[in-house]
């Protein structure tokens, strides 16, 4: 196999993780991934996103979402290559996290209990699988929520190297290699 038949194949691998949103913002036009001015996350957006991010992956005995950092790969992605749609569609969305569980519980996410934010973000999860059978065709904030984290920690420094199994430099290649009890699945 050559370079370039290597290098096609991963991007068709990759394909299948990148989001509807993204490849909006890529079909959108260079304009606006060439450095047009993006959305700011205020200080209290970005703690709520960090913890709804750590809702999605806590850190148990290995690390979590806020030790990877995934709320500013989020920040980053959404703010500089999603487009304004998506971009109101994903700060409403946690606005409405936050008002839910105001109502609910009478104090912003970020200071529930882990549980409460768990039933809160089961509720957002509902809601959306909801309007996808409904026939909704825009993305809804839980699904790009949820999405966004996991591809978020799961490429980053601490998901690849301390939950996945990471090989630096692979061997040669075995298609299809049994898992020994309790062995984490391979990143490389």
């Amino acid at each position: 196999m050559n370079r370039r038949d290597a290098i096609q194949m991963v991007a068709v691998m990759m394909g299948g993780l990148v989001s509807a949103p993204t490849l909006a913002a890529l079909t959108e036009g260079p304009s606006r991934l060439a450095g047009a001015p993006g959305l700011t996350f205020t200080a209290e957006q970005e703690s709520l996103l960090a913890e709804i991010c750590e809702t999605i992956i806590p850190t148990t005995d290995t690390p979590g979402a806020k030790d990877a950092q995934v709320e500013k790969f989020i920040m980053t992605l959404v703010s500089d290559c999603y487009p304004k749609e998506y971009q109101d569609r994903f700060m409403a969305g946690m606005s409405r996290v936050d008002r839910e569980s105001k109502a609910l519980h009478g104090k912003p996410f970020a200071q529930i209990q882990p549980e409460q934010r768990v039933s809160i973000l089961k509720m957002e999860e509902a809601n959306a699988y909801a309007d996808r059978k409904e026939g909704m065709k825009e993305t809804p904030f839980f699904m790009m929520a949820k999405e966004l984290t996991l591809f978020g920690f799961f490429t980053s420094e601490p998901g690849a190297t301390k939950v996945l199994e990471y090989q630096w430099v692979p061997g040669k290649f075995e298609g299809c290699i049994p898992l020994k009890p309790g062995q984490r699945a391979w990143a490389t």
